[in-house]
C-alpha cells in the first residue's frame, strides 16, 4: 500500500485538467468552423482555462456540460453569459427548477434557435 501526499494529488489534478483542456480544444477545432489560427498556443490555452473556470463557477461539473459552456463562450465571446448581452442565457442560468445539466441543455437549445447553423 502507498500513500499519496497532497502535493502528489495536486499534481495528478493538474495533469487531468491539462488533458481535459486539450480535449476541449481538439473538440472545438474539429466541430466548429472558426479556428484559432490567429491565436498563439498560449492564448488558446488561456481561453480554454478561463472558460472552464467560468463554467465551474456557474456550477457546471460534468465534462459534457463544461465542454458545452466552453463551446458557447467560443461561439459568443468572452463576455458570455453576461446579462446585458445574453438575457436569454441569464434567464436559463437563473432558473431554480433546473439541474445544471438541464440548464446546459436549455442553453444549447436556445443557441440553436438563435443560430440554427451553429
Amino acid at each position: 500500500m502507498f500513500t499519496l501526499h497532497p502535493a502528489q494529488i495536486g499534481a495528478l489534478e493538474d495533469v487531468a485538467r491539462v488533458a481535459f483542456e486539450s480535449s476541449v480544444l481538439a473538440f472545438i477545432r474539429e466541430h466548429y468552423s472558426r479556428d484559432f489560427s490567429s491565436a498563439s498556443l498560449k492564448e488558446r490555452q488561456i481561453f480554454i482555462r478561463d472558460a472552464v473556470q467560468a463554467a465551474l463557477g456557474l456550477g457546471f461539473e460534468s465534462e459534457q456540460d463544461i465542454t458545452g459552456f466552453v463551446v458557447l463562450r467560443w461561439t459568443y465571446g468572452n463576455d458570455f453569459p453576461s446579462a446585458e448581452k445574453f438575457p436569454w442565457a441569464s434567464r436559463v442560468l437563473g432558473e431554480k427548477n433546473l439541474s445544471v445539466s438541464e440548464k446546459m441543455a436549455s442553453l444549447m437549445e436556445a443557441a440553436r434557435e438563435i443560430d440554427p447553423k451553429g
